[in-house]
């Protein structure tokens, strides 16, 4: 079964930065309770700007893990196209 990807950017103000950041470790260890990965990467000409990555190998999977890593976010993404994984299929 081909793996699925969601990417999301998010906007975090300075002020809010530690906190965002703190927290990647929880996020990280729920995605992974589920059987999920995630990742996030910082935009290098603008420490506000994050780009968060969920993977999991089925859509049922990504979907949990979504709901379970946005739940306490204040901030709430827009919808995210599902990215299907080509290079295992």
């Amino acid at each position: 079964m081909p793996r699925v990807l969601v990417m999301t950017e998010r906007f975090v103000s300075a002020s809010d930065r530690t906190s965002y950041v703190t927290a990647l470790a929880l996020r990280k260890q729920q995605a992974a309770a589920g059987g999920a990965n995630f990742w996030v990467f910082e935009k290098t000409e603008n420490p506000e700007s994050f780009l968060e990555f969920v993977e999991a190998g089925s859509s049922e999977a990504l979907s949990a893990a979504m709901v379970s890593l946005n739940r306490e976010q204040t901030q709430t993404p827009s919808p995210a196209p599902v990215w299907r994984e080509v290079t295992g299929a």
